[in-house]
Protein backbone atom coordinates (compact mmCIF):
# COMPACT_ATOMS: atom_id res chain seq x y z
CA UNK A 1 0.00 0.00 0.00
CA UNK A 2 2.83 2.69 1.46
CA UNK A 3 4.15 1.72 -2.60
CA UNK A 4 1.22 2.55 -4.18
CA UNK A 5 1.02 6.36 -1.99
CA UNK A 6 4.36 7.13 -3.14
CA UNK A 7 4.00 6.27 -6.91
CA UNK A 8 0.84 8.78 -6.58
CA UNK A 9 2.77 11.19 -5.22
CA UNK A 10 5.07 10.99 -7.96
CA UNK A 11 2.83 11.17 -10.51
CA UNK A 12 1.42 14.38 -8.82
CA UNK A 13 4.85 15.72 -8.62
CA UNK A 14 5.41 15.27 -12.26
CA UNK A 15 2.11 16.76 -13.14
CA UNK A 16 3.03 19.66 -10.86
CA UNK A 17 6.16 20.59 -12.26
CA UNK A 18 4.78 20.13 -15.97
CA UNK A 19 2.20 23.07 -14.55
CA UNK A 20 4.60 25.30 -13.32
CA UNK A 21 6.73 26.97 -15.80
CA UNK A 22 8.79 24.98 -18.34
CA UNK A 23 9.13 21.95 -16.42
CA UNK A 24 13.20 22.03 -17.41
CA UNK A 25 12.14 22.13 -20.73
CA UNK A 26 13.65 26.07 -21.38
CA UNK A 27 16.90 27.39 -21.69
CA UNK A 28 17.78 30.87 -20.53
CA UNK A 29 20.43 33.35 -21.00
CA UNK A 30 20.57 36.82 -20.94
CA UNK A 31 23.32 39.66 -22.11
CA UNK A 32 23.34 43.27 -21.65
CA UNK A 33 21.96 45.41 -24.69
CA UNK A 34 25.21 48.30 -24.70
CA UNK A 35 22.91 50.06 -27.06
CA UNK A 36 20.80 51.46 -24.57
CA UNK A 37 22.66 53.90 -21.98
CA UNK A 38 21.20 55.00 -18.98
CA UNK A 39 22.45 56.35 -16.08
CA UNK A 40 19.47 54.36 -13.69
CA UNK A 41 19.94 50.77 -14.87
CA UNK A 42 20.93 48.34 -17.76
CA UNK A 43 19.09 46.94 -20.20
CA UNK A 44 18.98 43.31 -20.46
CA UNK A 45 17.77 40.83 -23.28
CA UNK A 46 16.98 37.24 -22.53
CA UNK A 47 16.93 34.31 -24.79
CA UNK A 48 14.78 31.05 -24.38
CA UNK A 49 15.68 28.21 -25.89
CA UNK A 50 12.79 24.97 -25.99
CA UNK A 51 14.58 21.49 -25.19
CA UNK A 52 11.77 19.42 -25.12
CA UNK A 53 11.19 19.54 -29.10
CA UNK A 54 7.92 21.14 -28.05
CA UNK A 55 7.08 24.99 -28.16
CA UNK A 56 6.57 26.30 -24.69
CA UNK A 57 3.98 29.04 -23.66
CA UNK A 58 5.93 32.42 -23.02
CA UNK A 59 3.11 33.03 -20.69
CA UNK A 60 3.94 30.14 -18.31
CA UNK A 61 7.93 31.21 -17.79
CA UNK A 62 8.58 33.59 -15.37
CA UNK A 63 12.63 34.79 -14.97
CA UNK A 64 14.94 37.06 -12.69
CA UNK A 65 16.98 38.98 -14.24
CA UNK A 66 20.12 39.76 -11.86
CA UNK A 67 22.78 42.57 -12.23
CA UNK A 68 26.41 41.93 -10.20
CA UNK A 69 28.66 43.96 -9.15
CA UNK A 70 32.60 42.65 -9.43
CA UNK A 71 32.17 40.80 -6.31
CA UNK A 72 29.06 38.75 -7.41
CA UNK A 73 26.84 40.90 -5.22
CA UNK A 74 23.50 41.89 -6.23
CA UNK A 75 23.04 45.54 -7.40
CA UNK A 76 19.93 45.15 -8.99
CA UNK A 77 17.22 42.81 -10.58
CA UNK A 78 14.52 42.79 -12.44
CA UNK A 79 11.56 39.78 -13.54
CA UNK A 80 9.67 39.67 -16.58
CA UNK A 81 7.65 36.85 -19.04
CA UNK A 82 8.34 36.20 -22.51
CA UNK A 83 5.17 36.49 -24.99
CA UNK A 84 4.28 33.95 -27.49
CA UNK A 85 5.19 30.77 -27.96
CA UNK A 86 8.84 29.48 -27.54
CA UNK A 87 9.06 27.33 -31.04
CA UNK A 88 11.01 24.11 -30.50
CA UNK A 89 12.43 25.09 -33.85
CA UNK A 90 13.63 28.44 -32.96
CA UNK A 91 13.21 30.39 -29.61
CA UNK A 92 12.20 33.83 -27.72
CA UNK A 93 13.27 37.00 -26.79
CA UNK A 94 12.37 39.40 -23.91
CA UNK A 95 14.15 42.78 -23.30
CA UNK A 96 13.74 43.75 -19.34
CA UNK A 97 15.42 47.03 -17.47
CA UNK A 98 17.30 46.30 -14.61
CA UNK A 99 17.32 49.41 -12.14
CA UNK A 100 20.79 49.70 -10.84
CA UNK A 101 24.03 51.63 -10.77
CA UNK A 102 25.43 50.97 -14.74
CA UNK A 103 28.85 51.72 -13.69
CA UNK A 104 28.77 48.99 -10.99
CA UNK A 105 27.37 45.67 -13.41
CA UNK A 106 29.91 43.35 -14.16
CA UNK A 107 27.57 40.45 -15.50
CA UNK A 108 24.12 39.55 -15.83
CA UNK A 109 22.66 36.25 -14.93
CA UNK A 110 18.88 34.78 -15.40
CA UNK A 111 17.01 32.28 -13.33
CA UNK A 112 14.08 30.61 -14.31
CA UNK A 113 11.24 31.67 -11.82
CA UNK A 114 9.12 28.70 -10.34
Amino acid sequence: MKSLWVAALDVLLVAAAALAGSGGCVRLETERNYMVESKDGVQAIVRAAALCGRGVEGKDISFVVRALDADGQIVGSATGRFTGTISSAGGGEAQIFVHCDPEKVQRLEVKELE
